[in-house]
């Protein structure tokens, strides 16, 4: 995709990102249970803008836990679900630096950095001051931020990702200057799907548990 949007400009000149601007490079890593992967590449490369909104990334996050059904479907399996898990369950946090940044753009959004706090300030655990705000208030811009230091991004209650910065440097004239555009992925680990065990020819949409009718 980087390659596609190298150079690009904007139809609409509001839209040009203006020389000075900020451009972060962070690696998203799979969520820490995929014991797995941990030795894998990044799942994810991302450019974002310094003057971009934390939201902003939350919302280009690709994650397996986002797209679970929520619901009973093993009646009606064709049946298309009408939310999935990110429609459900909107709470998230990144953690830099000491700050909690938590997705309160919902009504129902809850602070999932709270249990920590607590559990931090119980006992003297070396963590000082840690505080929560709006992750909708703040752009990387205000943040104070090093180089390949694990960071963290939660969702989905337990859902556990490492992000790391790898880069931050000036936009350059052959960059992509497209502000519509961003976070661009540039980067995204591909991972060999199964097959169904039925029919041995499509990719399974379906997992089943303790099936008597199962291969």
């Amino acid at each position: 995709q980087e390659s596609h949007a190298t150079g690009k400009r904007p139809d609409d000149l509001t839209d040009l990102i203006e020389e000075g601007e900020l451009l972060l490079t962070l690696n998203i890593f799979y969520p820490v249970i995929f014991q797995k992967h941990k030795d894998h590449k990044p799942y994810q490369t991302v450019l974002v803008l310094g003057s971009q909104k934390l939201t902003e990334l939350r919302d280009s996050i690709s994650c397996v836990s986002d797209l679970q059904i929520g619901g009973e479907f093993s009646s009606q399996p064709d049946q298309a679900p009408e939310h999935i898990s990110k429609d459900l369950y909107k709470s998230a946090f990144f953690y830099f630096e000491g700050i909690f940044y938590n997705d309160k753009r919902y009504p129902e959004c809850r602070d999932l950095s709270r249990t920590i706090i607590e559990w931090s300030e119980s006992h003297d655990r070396g963590y000082e001051n840690l505080q929560s705000v709006k992750m909708e208030d703040y752009v990387f811009n205000d943040l104070s931020l090093k180089i390949g230091f694990p960071y963290l991004y939660c969702h989905q209650g337990n859902c556990e990702h490492i992000i790391i910065i790898t880069d931050i440097r000036l936009i350059h004239h052959d960059d992509c200057l497209d502000r519509n555009l961003y976070p661009l992925l540039i980067k995204k680990h591909w991972l060999c799907t199964r097959k169904c065990f039925v029919c041995k020819m499509y990719t399974a949409r379906w997992v089943t548990n303790r099936d008597s009718l199962a291969p």
